[in-house]
């Protein structure tokens, strides 16, 4: 019965550490993801900062709301108005735009389209109550090659490529002074934290702090980006996890493995004691007489 026990216990700790490695392969999974995006709102972050001489100022990893945890990946004020660009740093087809949204081959993108068209409204709304009449433009921007032939507006987006940006920014016409720009851009800061900042919660919210929060303001000549935030941490996170569930997997079949050979050892020992003791109980047997001729 014991053995019985032991084998079972082996069986399901065996179906345990299989499930763990599922879940560290998964965890391994996400955290390309995250890698993987985090990459691509680098390489589109230095883009629009090289803009900065000609008076484009980009912000980068900033919150929906003061309160949200949800990002903008990048908020750019600039002569011909103000951006809310999203990056997606894609790969496995091409993009097609329709009139249900967007897929990519064969999978509907629809949601991350609209997405993009929420967060310009938001910025829309921001920009509305401090400068009334600016340009607002959704931006949803493409790292890698997705066959986009030219900047597309669509479903109140404009997609586009990375090789695309930056002559379409050139491109619209003017509608905001220098010193608009700057006004603007510190209107935004204030609305739009960086998401690695804490920020204060309302005065009488419950488990939360009304102390306010330290923030980092950049000066319009030198944007502070946080384009590591989030992105990196909860690459950083997943990372860890992945590690450490490896790092139970093995314990688990250690445990397994010598459970296995100890419960052999057991029994083996047992079983020479058990004829041992026989052997005792029965005595000395008297000798075969010899066969008689």
């Amino acid at each position: 019965m014991r053995a019985q026990h032991a084998e079972d216990a082996a069986r399901a700790l065996r179906a345990q550490a299989s499930e763990l490695v599922a879940q560290a392969e998964a965890a391994e999974r996400r955290s390309q993801v995250f890698a993987k995006g985090a990459a691509g709102e680098r390489d589109i972050g230095n883009l629009l900062d090289g803009l900065l001489v000609e008076g484009w100022i980009a912000l980068h990893d900033r919150r929906v709301t003061g309160s949200s945890p949800a990002n903008l990946d990048h908020l750019v004020v600039g002569p011909a108005g103000a951006f809310v660009i999203d990056t997606k740093n894609w790969t496995g087809g091409r993009v097609r735009l329709d009139d249900r949204g967007m897929a990519l081959a064969k999978w509907r993108k629809d949601d991350e389209l609209h997405a993009v068209k929420v967060q310009g409204d938001v910025l829309a709304a921001s920009v509305q109550q401090a400068r009334p009449g600016t340009p607002v433009h959704a931006v949803l921007a493409f790292v890698q090659d997705m066959g986009i032939d030219r900047p597309t507006l669509h479903q109140s987006v404009v997609v586009l490529q990375r090789d695309q940006l930056i002559g379409w920014l050139r491109a619209l016409p003017p509608s905001l002074t220098p010193g608009e720009v700057v006004a603007l851009l510190r209107e935004l800061e204030r609305r739009h934290p960086p998401r690695s900042v804490r920020v204060p919660s309302r005065p009488g919210s419950r488990g939360r702090s009304s102390t306010p929060a330290r923030t980092r303001t950049s000066s319009p000549r030198g944007p502070q980006p946080s384009r590591r935030g989030a992105a990196s941490q909860l690459q950083r996170q997943s990372q860890r996890r992945a590690l450490l569930i490896k790092l139970l997997v093995v314990v688990v079949l250690f445990f397994v493995l010598t459970q296995t050979t100890l419960l052999t050892t057991v029994v083996g020992t047992l079983g020479k004691a058990a004829g041992g003791a026989i052997s005792e109980q029965v005595g000395p047997q008297p000798p075969t007489p010899p066969p008689s001729r």
